[in-house]
Parts: C-alpha cells; structure tokens; sequence
C-alpha cells in the first residue's frame, strides 16, 4: 500500500506581492495579508521574516487616509472630514494634532472663528517663534 503525500509547489514571491506585503505587514494581521495574497500564513510570515519587517504600533489610519486627511483637513470643517473619512470626529482631531495639521485662516473666517480684520495678522505664538 503506498501512502499518498501531498507535493508542495513552491510559488515564488512577484515583485507586487513583495510591495503589498511590505505596506500591509505593519497595520494587518497575518491572516488578512494570507488572504488577500492567496498564500498560508505560515508563507507569509516567512517572508516577512526574511525582509525583516516588523509591526508597527496601528493607530487604525492608512496612508491614503492620512494622505486625504492632510488635503481636506485645512479647508474643511472636522465634522465634514470626518463623514468623508468614515470616522468621529475625536479620530480626525487627534490623527491632524499628530500629524501637525491646522485650519486654514481663511476657513477660520469663513467659520467665523477669526474675524477678518485679524486675516492678515499673525498670531501671538506665530510672532514670537520668530523673535530673537
């Protein structure tokens, strides 16, 4: 009685799925990359190893996201980033406060936050980063 074993074939590794591996493994689980990849996770773990790569802390933001972020943030309200993004509005406030993100002073005076006579005017914090 012979005994049937399974023959592996190995697949080796295209340049795209390379690329994607290195974008998704610090944000994804090895199952979603696997997945999506059509590979084990034992592969892709492998992989990974042998590109030395490493999770990340996740702040659950992806770059295209945080790219979005940083076009919309100056000249929108949070409240409109937010339903855009599909997020609370806590999210994108924090997310801009780390990435150094502020308010156009245009979209200030249009919210009426600041009136016009002080758009040309540089703030307080602004005039003093600048004394010597």
């Amino acid at each position: 009685m012979t005994k049937k074993t399974k023959k592996y074939i190995r697949k080796l590794w295209s340049k795209d799925e390379v690329e994607l591996l290195k974008d998704m493994f610090p944000y994804r689980t090895g199952e979603q990359i696997a997945k999506q990849l059509g590979r084990s996770l034992q592969t892709v773990r492998q992989k990974a190893h042998q590109l030395g790569l490493k999770k990340r802390a996740y702040d659950g933001w992806l770059k295209n996201d945080a790219s979005l972020l940083k076009v919309m943030f100056p000249n929108r309200s949070t409240q409109e980033v937010a339903k855009m993004l599909g997020r609370s509005i806590n999210s994108v406030r924090e997310k801009a406060h780390r990435m150094e993100l502020k308010k156009t002073r245009q979209h200030l005076v249009n919210m009426g936050l600041v009136s016009e006579s002080r758009l040309g005017q540089r703030s307080f914090a602004e005039q003093s980063r600048h004394v010597i």
